[in-house]
């Protein structure tokens, strides 16, 4: 930070240091977009039934070149328009100095008859509030939106095959049951019944689906919510809020931890409901096991010699593999949840 920014208490940065840390910050736009992507993934993949191979042939290389592509453009981009400055509580996409009235908003009727005005036409950072839109939160917003879009339709494909797996379900049970009552088989009736009440206990897919889908998207809500009223609010009257201020310095940093939530949560219950343990114990050791496989992987890489792997043979009237099974897909519900 800038040693003359005002109101700020320890700031002994100058304006490179500042244009460096603004030009960092604008790559967060990147991830949140690759969220976008990744809930393209599911769709493809789960919805439409595409194999790994046809995405990979097909969609992966615009789900990478779309959201890095438009990451270093806007960095790079924000150099030469000098908008990297000091933003009081942090250095992004602002103008300079502070309070400084901005191209979109001067008016000719602003200008007194000689020429002179009674406001501060902005050195750096001109038009910053329009480009905050244009290189980040528009941007943002539009993959939140895709991403909150996709799950949706994710879920509905899931409850759809679900109802029509349950409606099979249920015509086997009781078929089962009647022949059970035919032949007088009390044992068999409640077996069935058992079996019934089990089911019923049993959360279904659709059910994991739709509390991980709102986990994922929710955590993009809780983290940049409060960016987009702060800055329709600075657009609108001119000015923030401290509260607004100090509520998006503690979201912005805490979206890793929601991250890491929704990353760890599907192993943390199989590992509560496997081990009967309490949540503390049953979380360290996910922990644990996290930091035995990745270990376990170094090692098996760095003993493994180099093979030359057969090509994956595909059929092609089916979307899947040959040697597909739908058990095996990756489906995020039970698997862990990558991050961006």
């Amino acid at each position: 930070m800038p040693t003359d920014t005002e109101f700020v208490w320890g700031a002994i940065g100058t304006t490179e240091t500042c244009t460096i840390v603004g030009f960092m910050e604008q790559s967060s736009v990147a991830g949140i977009m690759y969220n976008g992507s990744l809930s393209i993934f599911y769709l493809l993949r789960i919805r439409y039934g595409w194999s790994a191979h046809k995405i990979e042939r097909l969609a992966e290389q615009w789900l990478h070149i779309v959201p890095i592509t438009f990451g270093i453009s806007t960095m790079v981009a924000g150099l030469p328009l000098k908008l990297y400055n000091s933003g009081i509580f942090d250095c992004w996409i602002a103008p300079y100095p502070q309070g400084c009235k901005q191209s979109w908003q001067i008016n000719e009727d602003d200008f007194h008859d000689d020429g002179t005005a009674d406001f501060t036409i902005c050195e750096r950072g001109d038009n910053a509030s329009l480009y905050q839109f244009a290189f980040d939160l528009i941007p943002k917003w539009l993959s939140i939106i895709l991403a909150t879009v996709n799950m949706v339709l994710i879920y509905f494909k899931v409850a759809e095959q679900e109802s029509k797996s349950h409606s099979k379900s249920f015509n086997a049970v009781a078929a089962a049951t009647a022949a059970a009552a035919a032949a007088n088989n009390p044992e068999a009736n409640a077996t069935e019944y058992e079996e019934q009440k089990r089911t019923r206990k049993t959360p279904s897919m659709s059910t994991k689906l739709a509390v991980q889908s709102y986990l994922f998207v929710g955590a993009m809500y809780i983290t940049y919510t409060p960016v987009i009223i702060t800055r329709i609010t600075e657009v609108v009257k001119g000015s923030v809020y401290y509260e607004m201020l100090l509520t998006i310095s503690i979201a912005i940093p805490m979206q890793g931890f929601w991250n890491a939530f929704v990353y760890i949560r599907p192993r943390w219950i199989r590992e509560r409901q496997e081990t009967n343990s309490g949540c503390f114990t049953a979380m360290i050791h996910v922990f644990q096991k996290q930091t035995n496989d990745f270990d376990e992987t170094n090692d098996t890489q760095e003993m493994s010699q180099p093979q030359q792997k057969e090509p994956q043979q595909f059929d092609e009237n089916r979307s899947e593999p040959a040697g597909y099974h739908e058990e095996n897909d990756a489906l995020f519900i039970d698997q862990e949840m990558p991050s961006h």
